[in-house]
């Protein structure tokens, strides 16, 4: 069984230009796709490779193939900068593309190394020999400058776009960070081509196949969405106004690719009213795909179930995240769901938060690849609030690129809209509200009130809940050790503990715990951390919320009166902790003192915030004091001890002056750098066996000595030890097996000691949710 290399040449350019050409970007890809192994014409390679085929010991990546097409279209593409900027970014683009589809390198790197240069001036194996049987074998010099000019051509408009992104903002980072992200673009195309044709040559294994023009799949996924919405109930004010707002989300199809809001209630129908939007924008647009992003796993799947059932096509649908990541079968096939994952290759694609953040920035290319898939489609960001602070900047200017270059129509969801417009790198226009507020829609869906914040100390916040019990009452902290201390102080009546210290297998037992003693509507009280605030479907007679951001007491709100029990709307109290130490948590402190200005401006001035502490006024009022009491660099992806994300995306001065001015490129990005620091959450954790309940025998089979030499049933030991699993610092993982209450076994690290009320502790954490 062979391929001929202008075979696989050409089937990955065909493959890279179907991906962008929705982008308008195909004949740059197809270019790319095509020059991207020409370093293979050689007989060099030949031999490496046929040593490699027979059995011989070779060295992976000893001969390299990726320097010659990037050195080729520098050669014959790139005149002076200033004599035609565009001819030479062309050429550079490609040149990076072809260059990095092995992985990302720096145009500019910490020592000054110029990337480009390098790849232009450094010798190769027989270059010249690989031009030659390219030329021979694959293409024609005169078609070579054929695609050249058609690249070029495509590069104007991608261009022209991006400028009219940066003059709304007056920032050249801005450029130069929008021209990094049209590289990785027109590489992750690049990648999924050699990787796709690769694939499929050599498990003879097809990737499965989707029409180009999808809109006869989008109107028939519409049609039966319809259908299934029709049969909802309609009678009651509640659900006339989800009625309403879904009408309205309709329009969606008629508005042009750009950054739209949706701002719903809590109950008003988000997930369907959403699913409305984007099915109408697909179908009358022709978009790629739908791409759903969500924050939590917890929410991922009951959003997940709600798309299933009202879509009706489990075959167009893929999930990705980290409960469903699945090794390859034992003879080396990959599954076709493992085929779907690996470029996002299906119409509609359910993910976190993570992924789409790691499709845009990460370095590995697995995750480059997917970037492509963004393209012309609907992506649809779910609690849209949780962006990390940190990671404003990139997530922005992101939206941005996407959305006036990739034609993608994005909705961002929030009941607790941000203003990211008023970031220090903002969206380029504040987006349209897809349901504009009306007072007499909003009303019905108000159930709870917001008090005004008042101070008391741990020993009586656990005084003034076990005094104000009657019927259920929840209490919501900002870190395990508040948490775990008031639960301790509360005594004399039933009560419930959940907090990260718990193993997901706990968590869930003493949520079904709190169902059952919601059912039989008895006096309890549930202390919990902020995990219960989003994809946990409880609904309390009562709720406190310790001092925190808006958007986190709103959420602790949507626990309360959560299915109207009471018809008069509940109030929920705002405590200040008097005892608090939140010294290495800036992000709470950032957003508790935006909440602070705005509960002393609406204390003076209610009627400015309708009288309503959670009205639209107020929620802008918040993140507008949030992101001003911001840092410019807090946002922008700062890195310890180096450049932050955004520059290393752009350009870094120190590194670009220590090339002198002798560097003559447009591309100036440290995207290699930027892709291996990139992190959406701090990464300085450790999973650990919990213990609790049958991670107690699981822990015994980890450390059996079966387990030492049968690495399958280790395996199965790990997969099942998921649920009884807790993250620890490293810190706090150190300390433990210091004092003998951990230990490593088998690769595996293990507790010993674990609480079945709180745990394995009340340390404070950094961090509650760490899902991808």
């Amino acid at each position: 069984m062979e391929q001929t290399l202008e075979d696989h040449s050409r089937s990955a350019a065909s493959i890279a230009e179907k991906d962008l050409a929705v982008a308008g970007l195909g004949k740059t890809a197809y270019f790319a796709g095509i020059l991207h192994d020409m370093g293979k014409y050689t007989d060099e390679f030949q031999s490496y490779l046929q040593n490699a085929v027979e059995g011989n010991s070779v060295k992976r990546g000893s001969v390299n193939h990726t320097f010659a097409g990037a050195r080729f279209l520098l050669e014959n593409y790139h005149p002076e900068l200033d004599a035609d900027p565009i001819t030479c970014l062309t050429s550079e683009i490609l040149s990076f593309a072809v260059g990095s589809h092995h992985g990302l390198f720096d145009c500019v790197d910490e020592n000054g190394k110029d990337g480009l240069e390098y790849r232009l001036t450094r010798e190769t194996y027989d270059y010249q020999q690989a031009v030659e049987r390219f030329m021979e074998n694959c293409l024609e010099r005169q078609e070579v400058d054929f695609l050249f000019q058609a690249a070029r051509k495509e590069m104007i408009t991608s261009v022209e776009a991006i400028q009219n992104l940066v003059e709304k903002s007056q920032k050249e980072e801005e450029l130069y960070f929008y021209l990094g992200l049209l590289a990785r673009l027109v590489t992750a195309a690049v990648v999924d081509g050699d990787r796709q044709d690769t694939a499929e040559f050599l498990l003879q294994n097809k990737y499965p196949e989707y029409p180009e023009n999808r809109r006869g799949i989008w109107t028939e996924c519409l049609h039966r969405f319809l259908n299934k919405l029709e049969s909802l109930p309609k009678e009651t004010e509640i659900q006339k106004a989800r009625r309403c707002f879904s009408d309205q989300c309709a329009k969606l199809a008629e508005k042009p690719a750009g950054i739209y809001r949706l701002s719903l209630p809590t109950g008003a129908g988000k997930t369907l009213a959403s699913m409305r939007a984007a099915l109408s924008c697909a179908a009358a647009q022709n978009k790629s795909r739908i791409i759903y992003a969500i924050p939590l796993l917890s929410v991922l799947d009951q959003n997940a179930k709600v798309i299933r059932e009202f879509l009706g096509d489990d075959s167009l649908i893929l999930e990705h995240h980290s409960n469903v990541l699945q090794e390859g079968k034992r003879n080396g096939e990959l599954s076709e769901r493992e085929l779907l994952m690996e470029n996002w290759n299906s119409p509609v694609i359910i993910t976190t938060l993570v992924q789409l953040f790691l499709a845009l920035f990460d370095g590995k290319m697995g995750a480059v690849r997917r970037m492509q898939a963004l393209c012309n489609s609907v992506l649809v960001i779910d609690e849209v609030q949780s962006v990390p602070t940190r990671l404003l900047s990139l997530f922005n200017l992101a939206m941005n690129y996407l959305a006036t270059v990739c034609h993608t129509t994005i909705l961002l969801c929030s009941a607790t809209q941000p203003c990211l417009e008023s970031t220090a790198h903002a969206l380029y226009k504040t987006p349209e509200e897809l349901v504009p507020y009306r007072s007499e829609e909003w009303s019905v869906f108000r159930r709870t009130i917001i008090g005004l914040p008042q101070t008391f100390s741990i020993s009586e916040i656990a005084s003034a809940v076990e005094d104000g019990l009657a019927g259920s009452l929840l209490l919501v902290c900002n870190t395990k050790k508040e948490a775990a201390e008031i639960y301790s102080q509360i005594q004399g009546v039933e009560k419930y503990h959940l907090s990260g210290s718990m193993c997901m297998a706990h968590r869930q037992n003493v949520l079904t715990q709190i169902e059952a003693a919601l059912a039989d509507h008895r006096d309890f009280i549930c202390v919990s951390t902020q995990l219960i605030e989003a994809g946990v479907d409880v609904s309390f007679g009562k709720a406190v919320r310790l001092m925190a951001g808006l958007d986190n007491i709103l959420q602790t709100a949507g626990r309360c009166n959560r299915n109207g029990e009471s018809r008069e709307p509940v109030e929920v109290f705002v405590f200040r902790c008097r005892d608090e130490k939140l010294n290495m948590l800036k992000d709470i402190q950032n957003a508790q003192n935006a909440a602070e200005a705005l509960f002393e401006e609406y204390a003076f001035h209610p009627e400015a915030f309708g009288n309503d502490v959670s009205s639209d006024k107020a929620v802008r009022f918040y993140y507008e004091h949030l992101y001003k009491g911001l840092a410019d660099e807090a946002q922008d992806g700062p890195v310890k001890g180096g450049a932050s994300l955004l520059k290393l995306g752009s350009q870094v001065d120190k590194y670009l002056d220590k090339c002198g001015t002798s560097y003559k490129y447009c591309l100036r990005q440290s995207l290699a750098e930027s892709g291996d620091r990139f992190q959406v959450f701090p990464q300085d954790t450790v999973d650990v066996v919990a213990p609790y309940r049958e991670g107690a025998d699981i822990i015994a089979d980890l450390c059996s000595e079966r387990a030492k030499y049968d690495m399958s049933f280790l395996a199965e030991a790990v997969k099942r030890a998921k649920p009884y699993m807790v993250s620890l610092f490293q810190n706090q993982k150190d300390k433990m097996a210091k004092e003998g209450k951990l230990k490593e076994v088998n690769g595996v690290f293990v507790l010993y000691e674990y609480d079945n009320e709180l745990g394995i502790g009340s340390s404070e954490s950094k961090l509650e949710f760490q899902e991808v």
